[in-house]
């Protein structure tokens, strides 16, 4: 990792339209306003700009601290090889403006997907970490922020798609009903337009729903909002029941908090329907 400190002079709005702001405190002498993140990619240095503000000028230039910012998956698990910035110590000043620019080092076997960045501060010398609060709540020793886009290695479709949903946005490329989960490849065609839920419903032999699952792709930690046109998203979905004679499957997309569904269109037809139908497997 890379480090650097620097003071801006104004507001945090001299950031620019890329910055994302986030309110949160460190201990009793930092407060967390934001970040703005680059195009973060595998096996390759990917920067961020942490900004935050210094709350007690005096408290915080009596003790060292040192600074962590790592990327996490869903599940806590590490992505990035990153060091401490460690023992940062200045002549502080409160109301100053701060910015760490850092140079994430992806591991160049990260997926592509949604992750997050894992950040907050400790005592150089005894480890001892600062507590982290936002909006008032406290969060324990660390802050996440995300999710967050990293570019991973795309693996080539080599399939057409069954349909395609919204506006040339999102192809359904293929489908794998075993046990209770099914398993769905998904193409962003074009960057989607908004962050869109996901639908698999089992529907028996009446016309009924006997199962079904609605959730972001990847439980949320991947949202349409992040893919980019080329994504190829594997996501697998529970719906608590195996594939029987008279059921099949219903799969499509909606927006929140309307439920409108995506149209769809498959090759070569026509017809504009609002889900895919999908026998199981023989």
């Amino acid at each position: 990792m890379e480090f650097g400190l620097f003071r801006f002079p104004g507001a945090r709005e001299i950031l620019g339209s890329g910055f994302t702001p986030v309110n949160a405190t460190i201990g009793q002498s930092v407060a967390f306003e934001g970040y703005v993140a680059h195009d973060w990619k595998a096996g390759q240095l990917s920067p961020v700009d942490l900004v935050w503000r210094v709350t007690d000028g005096p408290a915080l230039a009596e003790r060292h601290i040192s600074e962590f910012a790592h990327l996490v998956d869903a599940a806590g698990r590490v992505w990035s090889t990153d060091a401490d910035l460690w023992g940062i110590n200045e002549p502080w000043n409160s109301g100053e403006l701060m910015d760490s620019p850092i140079q994430l080092g992806v591991r160049s076997d990260a997926p592509l997907g949604g992750y997050w960045l894992e950040l907050g501060f400790y005592d150089t010398f005894s480890g001892q970490p600062l507590p982290v609060a936002q909006d008032g709540r406290p969060l324990g020793t660390s802050l996440r922020i995300g999710p967050l886009r990293v570019a991973g290695a795309i693996a080539a479709p080599g399939v057409p798609p069954l349909g395609i949903f919204g506006q040339n946005e999102v192809a359904l490329l293929h489908v794998n009903w075993q046990g209770e989960d099914v398993a769905i490849d998904w193409q962003s065609v074009e960057k989607p337009r908004a962050s869109y839920t996901v639908f698999v419903h089992v529907v028996d032999s009446q016309g009924k729903v006997v199962a079904q699952k609605d959730t972001l792709p990847r439980g949320g930690s991947y949202p349409t909002s992040l893919w980019d046109a080329g994504d190829v998203v594997r996501d697998t979905y529970h719906v608590g029941i195996t594939p029987t004679p008279g059921t099949h499957l219903e799969i499509g997309l909606y927006t929140q908090p309307d439920l409108r569904r995506l149209p769809l269109r498959k090759p070569g037809l026509p017809v504009v329907e609002d889900h895919l139908a999908i026998a199981p497997p023989t």
